[in-house]
């Protein structure tokens, strides 16, 4: 019996996954072509997505990761952030960490249905819907306070939150330094000149 031989070596394989893994976004059509133009091969999309699926690649979600993420620069200033942390909880102070996020109420169904041939389209305003905007604290201990309002939350809105955001950390009677670790969102890189009047109060 004559055995038929495989379409691709086990070198040309790997190479194909070396592509797919520095480029998770290339189509079959794409890997093809490039079969053709460097192993001089013809073959099939189906034949490649059959060898893929054999190194267990399956179509997923792309994830959108930004490039400077791993930067070493950022990966230094991680590490001198982890570094000081443990510092302050070495020395016994309270953490607060606080943050921001917003969700849109603007939803739509992304699939509809329409003759062969005629484009599914609806027709809906050109403005999203408003913003749900939520800030919050919390501690190791759990939610210190939480609050949501419609609209985003401005750099005084915000000062505002953190000067109640204290007084409610002196009302539940917590004791010991307190440091407050927030990201560099522009409604909040005013705490800087909120902390210099607290300080000369």
């Amino acid at each position: 019996i004559k055995l038929r031989s495989k379409a691709l070596v086990e070198d040309e394989i790997n190479t194909i996954v070396e592509w797919i893994e520095d480029d998770c976004g290339l189509i079959l059509k794409q890997v093809k072509m490039k079969v053709l133009t460097n192993f001089r091969r013809k073959v099939s999309t189906s034949t490649i997505g059959n060898y893929l699926e054999g190194r267990l690649f399956t179509i997923k979600q792309v994830h959108i990761q930004p490039i400077s993420m791993n930067y070493e620069e950022n990966k230094r200033r991680r590490a001198e952030y982890v570094t000081a942390l443990n510092r302050y909880i070495e020395l016994g102070k309270q953490i607060v960490w606080i943050d921001e996020t917003n969700f849109n109420l603007f939803c739509r169904r992304t699939r509809g249905r329409s003759r062969v041939g005629v484009r599914a389209v609806q027709h809906l305003p050109a403005a999203r819907g408003p913003n749900v905007h939520l800030i919050g604290a919390i501690s190791p201990a759990g939610v210190v306070t939480m609050e949501r309002r419609r609209g985003s939350v401005s750099s005084d809105s915000a000062n505002i939150w953190i000067t109640n955001l204290l007084q409610r950390w002196q009302d539940m009677g917590s004791e010991g330094d307190l440091v407050i670790v927030c990201d560099n969102a522009p409604c909040q890189k005013l705490l800087y000149c909120l902390w210099d009047r607290i300080l000369r109060c």
